[in-house]
C-alpha cells in the first residue's frame, strides 16, 4: 500500500509543475490553463465504464473475442463522439477560440483517453511498474514544448506538435499493449446503451470538478496557473482518501455498497466537517489578509490553499456516493436525482457570477462554492438512494 502511495503521489507532482513552469518560463502561455481543464473534462464525461467485462474476465475463456470486439467498439464509439461533441461545444461556446489551440485540446484529449485505458488495463493486471511509466508518459510530455519555447520555438505550434505526438504515441501503444485492433463494432453500441446512466453522473462529476478551473482561467488568467497546480496538488486529498476507503474495500463495495455506506458514514461525515472548517480557515485568512487576485502576492495563497483541499476532499466522497448510486437504484430515480443536481449546479454557476461581478477579487468564492455544492448533492444522494428502508434491504 505504501509503494501505491508513493507511486501515485510522485506523478501527482508532475502536472502541477508543469502548469507552474509554464507561468514562470512562458511570457503569455496560456495554453495549460486551458487545455488540461477541458481535456480532463471531456474525460471524465466520456467515461462510460466499457471496459468492465473485458478486464475482469479471464483470457482463456471462449467468450472473451466477442467481449473484446465489444469493448473496442464501444471505446472507439466513445471517444469519437466525444471528440465530435467536444468540438461542437468549444466551437459555439468560444467561436474566437484559435485552431490551433482547438486542436491541441483535442489532441490531448486523446492522451487522455488512451492513457486512461491502458493504466486500466495495467492495474487490472497488476503491473505496476507499466502502470507507474505511463502515467509518468502521461504527464511528463507536458514539459517538451515548455523546453522548445524556451530554445525559441513558437509555444504554440510547439504544444500542437507535441500533442499530435503524444496522442499518436499513446493510441498506438495502448492497442499493442492489449493486442486488441481498433474496429467499429454494433456490439459497441450495446455495451455503451448498458452503461449509459453512467454517462449523466460522469458529466456532472467534470462539470463540478474542471468547471471553475476553466471560469478562473478566464476571469483571473494572472492567477490561473497558481490555482490549477494548487488545484492539481489537492488532488492528493483525493489519493488519500481512495488509498484508505476505496481500493482496499472494492470488492465489498461491489457486492454490498450498502453495508460499505454504513459502515464508513461516520468517517465520511467527518471529513465533512473537516472540509467546512478548512473552507472557513480560508475564507477567514481572506477577510484577515486581503489580497488582489494576483499570483505575485503570495497571501493569496493562505487564504486559496486550505478552501481548494477542503474541495478537493469533500469531492473525493461525492465521488464515492455517486459511485455507489447505479448500483443500488433504478435508472430513472437515477436521472432524476442526475437531472436536481444539475439545477443545483446551474443555481452555484449563477451564484458565483454574480459574487464576481461585485468582489472581483474574491477568487475564494469559486472553490468555496464547489464545496458547498459537493455536500448539498451528497445530502440528496444519501437522502433520496439511503433511505432506512434500502438500508436494511441492501445489508
Amino acid at each position: 500500500m505504501m509503494r501505491l502511495l508513493i507511486q501515485r503521489g510522485s506523478v501527482l507532482l508532475l502536472r502541477p509543475v508543469a502548469v507552474l513552469a509554464e507561468g514562470a518560463f512562458v511570457p503569455g502561455g496560456n495554453v495549460l490553463i486551458h487545455v488540461l481543464p477541458i481535456a480532463a473534462m471531456a474525460l471524465t464525461a466520456s467515461s462510460v465504464p466499457v471496459h468492465l467485462h473485458f478486464m475482469i474476465m479471464a483470457p482463456g475463456k471462449p467468450e472473451r473475442q466477442a467481449v473484446a470486439r465489444a469493448y473496442v467498439g464501444g471505446l472507439v464509439n466513445v471517444t469519437l463522439i466525444a471528440l465530435s461533441i467536444l468540438s461542437a461545444i468549444l466551437l459555439v461556446v468560444w467561436p474566437a477560440i484559435d485552431p490551433v489551440l482547438l486542436l491541441s485540446i483535442c489532441c490531448v484529449f486523446l492522451v487522455e483517453k488512451f492513457s486512461d485505458e491502458l493504466t486500466r488495463y495495467f492495474e487490472f493486471g497488476k503491473r505496476y511498474n507499466l502502470w507507474f511509466a505511463v502515467q509518468v508518459a502521461r504527464s511528463g510530455w507536458l514539459f517538451v514544448p515548455i523546453l522548445l519555447a524556451a530554445s525559441g520555438y513558437a509555444y504554440d505550434f510547439a504544444f500542437l506538435a507535441s500533442a499530435l505526438i503524444s496522442a499518436l504515441a499513446s493510441t498506438t501503444l495502448f492497442f499493442i499493449a492489449t493486442g486488441l485492433k481498433p474496429r467499429f463494432s454494433i456490439m459497441g453500441w450495446g455495451v455503451m446503451r448498458t452503461n449509459g446512466v453512467f454517462l449523466s453522473g460522469a458529466i456532472l462529476l467534470a462539470l463540478h470538478r474542471q468547471g471553475p478551473r476553466i471560469v478562473v482561467a478566464h476571469l483571473f488568467p494572472q492567477v490561473a496557473h497558481v490555482f490549477q497546480a494548487v488545484a492539481q496538488l489537492g488532488q492528493g486529498a483525493s489519493l488519500l482518501f481512495n488509498i484508505k476507503y476505496q481500493i482496499p474495500y472494492r470488492r465489498l463495495i461491489a457486492r454490498r455498497p450498502m453495508l460499505f455506506e454504513r459502515r464508513f458514514e461516520p468517517i465520511f461525515k467527518r471529513l465533512l466537517w473537516l472540509a467546512f472548517g478548512m473552507t472557513a480557515v480560508g475564507l477567514a485568512v481572506h477577510v484577515i489578509l486581503p489580497a488582489s487576485p494576483d499570483a505575485a502576492d503570495g497571501t493569496i495563497l493562505t487564504s486559496l490553499v486550505p478552501i481548494m483541499i477542503a474541495d478537493a476532499l469533500a469531492f473525493s466522497v461525492l465521488s464515492a456516493y455517486f459511485g455507489y448510486m447505479p448500483w443500488l437504484s433504478g435508472g430513472r430515480k437515477v436521472l432524476a436525482t442526475y437531472a436536481t443536481g444539475a439545477i443545483l449546479l446551474l443555481s452555484t454557476v449563477g451564484i458565483s457570477y454574480a459574487v464576481l461581478t461585485k468582489a472581483s477579487d474574491f477568487v475564494e468564492i469559486v472553490p468555496t462554492l464547489m464545496v458547498a455544492l459537493s455536500a448539498l448533492w451528497i445530502w440528496l444522494v444519501r437522502h433520496r438512494h439511503f433511505t432506512p428502508r434500502e438500508r436494511h434491504v441492501g445489508s
